[in-house]
């Protein structure tokens, strides 16, 4: 993952206590997905239900702007236990690891939008998701 340089006047709904979290949740997840060996394949970045036409020749993705090379486990990571299993063999702990980093990305995208009371409860409930996380111990 890039590195990135955070603009402190970004997110000005964000406290600044939950701002310095997020961005060691994002280093501690680099550092978990750095170790992880993954494969690379062409994903659609922004898999979910609602990106999915069901057609009568099967399903039709949608929305390619977050299209790129990827481990297929980024878009699987909505699919409940039972669905994973037609995607076998995977590697669980980057499905873990991937689960939270989209955590991390949802929070920050509803934070950029907290003027919207869904978004501002959206990126409460990732935030205290994440901190759940953080204070288990299964934090990299």
């Amino acid at each position: 993952m890039p590195q990135f340089a955070p603009n402190p006047m970004a997110l000005p709904a964000l406290a600044h206590d939950d701002r310095e979290f997020l961005l060691s949740i994002y280093s501690s997840l680099r550092i978990a997905l750095d170790r992880l060996p993954v494969r690379l394949v062409p994903i659609l970045g922004d898999a979910h239900l609602g990106n999915v036409f069901i057609t009568s020749d099967g399903a039709l993705w949608n929305d390619f702007e977050d299209a790129c090379l990827g481990p297929r486990e980024w878009d699987i990571g909505f699919l409940s236990a039972p669905e994973l299993t037609a995607f076998e063999p995977l590697n669980r702990d980057a499905l873990v690891e991937l689960g939270y980093l989209r955590s991390l990305c949802v929070s920050v995208w509803c934070w950029a939008l907290a003027d919207i009371p869904e978004k501002r409860d959206a990126a409460e409930d990732h935030l205290g998701y994440l901190r759940e996380w953080a204070s288990s111990g299964r934090l990299a």
